[in-house]
C-alpha cells in the first residue's frame, strides 16, 4: 500500500497541507460570449477561490454529428482565441487559469498559451494518449475519474506517473445535479490508500456544505461549478453556484481547514483549563493533624495547582500538616 501523498503544487504554490485548491468550474456556462467569460473570472476572484477553469473543445472531434449531442456540444464551444486574454484577465485577478482539452489539438493550444494546470474530464480518462501528452506539457495535471472503475483510474495513473509526479485525481459521480446520497465521499480515502496521491473532489451537487466535508474527508481540491445565472440556457447552469453561494461554499471550506488542528490531545488554551479543570476541595473546616475522609472532599473547579480528581483515593486516610479552611484546594504540600 502507497502511503498517501497530499501535497499538489501550481507554480510556486502548495495546496494540500494546509490549504484545500478551490477551482471554480466556469466550464461551457459562457455561452459562448466573451463577456460572460470574463464575468464567470469576476465571481471566482470576489468569493476568494485559488483558480478558475473552462473547457476547449469542438463537437467535431467528440461526437458524430448525427446525434442529437453535437448540436448541444457545438452551442458550447469555447473560441480558442479567448484563451490568451482570459489566461491573463484571471492572473490579474490573482487566480490559477486551468483548462480541461477533450482532444489533442485542445491540447495544443493550452501549451501555446503556457496555461497554469490541466484537467482531464472524466470522459477522457480512457484516452491514454491524451492524458501522456498532458504530462508531457509539464503542467500540473488533474484527472477526473466520473463513471471510471478501478481499473479505468489504475490505466491512467500508470500512464501519468512514468512521464510527470506532479498530479492528482478528482473523486466525481457524474450526475447533474449529483444527489447527495449518491456522492460516496468515503471514496476520497479509499483513493487516497489506493494511488498514493493528492485526492480531490469535482462536487455535481447542488450543495455549499459537501464540499467541505469532503474536505474532512482528506480531500484536497474541490471543483465547484459556476455560473452567473442559474435560469441562464445550457446543460450546466441549473446546478452551478452563483456568486453568494460560492462566496458561502469557500468560507466553510477556509472554516473547516482551521478547524483541524493537532492529532495532540490537550487543552487549547489556559482559558479553557481554568473554565473546566476541576481539583480537590474540603467542604469544611479540618484541623491540623486531622485525617482526610472521603466524606471531607468535594470536587470543584478552581486553583489549578490543586490535587487533581484522579488521586481522590491517595489522599483518604492522609494526615494534614496545617489547618484547611472550608472550600479550600488541597495540594500536595498540604501532607508533608
Amino acid at each position: 500500500m502507497m502511503k498517501p501523498k497530499n501535497i499538489f503544487r501550481i507554480k510556486n504554490k502548495i495546496y494540500g497541507f494546509k490549504k484545500t485548491l478551490i477551482i471554480a468550474e466556469a466550464g461551457s456556462n459562457h455561452n459562448q460570449d466573451f463577456k460572460l467569460a470574463k464575468k464567470l473570472i469576476d465571481i471566482a476572484s470576489k468569493a476568494n477561490c485559488d483558480a478558475v477553469k473552462f473547457q476547449l473543445f469542438e463537437a467535431d472531434n467528440i461526437i458524430q454529428k448525427k446525434y442529437k449531442g453535437w448540436r448541444i456540444l457545438k452551442k458550447l464551444e469555447l473560441n480558442k482565441r479567448w484563451l490568451k486574454k482570459l489566461k491573463s484577465y484571471a492572473n490579474k485577478k490573482k487566480l490559477l487559469f486551468g483548462v480541461s482539452p477533450f482532444d489533442l489539438n485542445s491540447l495544443v493550444e493550452l501549451n501555446k498559451i503556457n496555461v497554469d494546470f490541466i484537467k482531464i474530464a472524466s470522459p477522457e480518462i480512457q484516452d491514454i494518449k491524451l492524458i501522456e501528452e498532458a504530462a508531457k506539457s509539464k503542467k500540473p495535471v488533474i484527472i477526473s475519474t466520473g463513471a471510471a472503475n478501478l481499473i479505468d483510474i489504475a490505466n491512467a495513473y500508470n500512464s501519468v506517473n512514468k512521464i510527470s509526479k506532479n498530479f492528482a485525481f478528482l473523486h466525481c459521480v457524474s450526475i447533474y445535479p449529483s444527489k447527495i446520497e449518491k456522492l460516496n465521499l468515503n471514496m476520497i480515502k479509499t483513493m487516497r490508500k489506493f494511488l498514493g496521491v493528492p485526492i480531490g473532489f469535482s462536487d455535481h451537487s447542488s450543495s455549499i456544505v459537501i464540499p467541505s466535508i469532503a474536505v474532512s474527508k482528506g480531500a484536497s481540491i474541490i471543483e465547484k461549478h459556476i455560473t452567473f445565472d442559474k435560469n441562464a440556457k445550457g446543460p450546466d447552469h441549473h446546478f452551478a453556484l452563483e456568486e453568494k453561494e460560492l462566496e458561502a461554499m469557500v468560507k466553510y471550506i477556509r472554516e473547516t481547514e482551521v478547524s483541524f488542528g493537532t492529532d495532540l490531545k490537550q487543552p487549547v488554551t489556559k482559558n479553557e483549563n481554568n473554565n473546566l479543570g476541576r481539583r480537590i476541595v474540603v467542604k469544611r473546616n479540618l484541623k491540623k493533624g486531622q485525617k482526610i475522609r472521603d466524606k471531607d472532599l468535594i470536587i470543584l473547579r478552581g486553583d489549578l495547582t490543586g490535587i487533581l480528581p484522579v488521586d481522590r483515593e491517595k489522599i483518604i486516610g492522609l494526615k494534614l500538616n496545617r489547618k484547611k479552611n472550608r472550600n479550600e484546594i488541597l495540594k500536595w504540600q498540604d501532607f508533608k
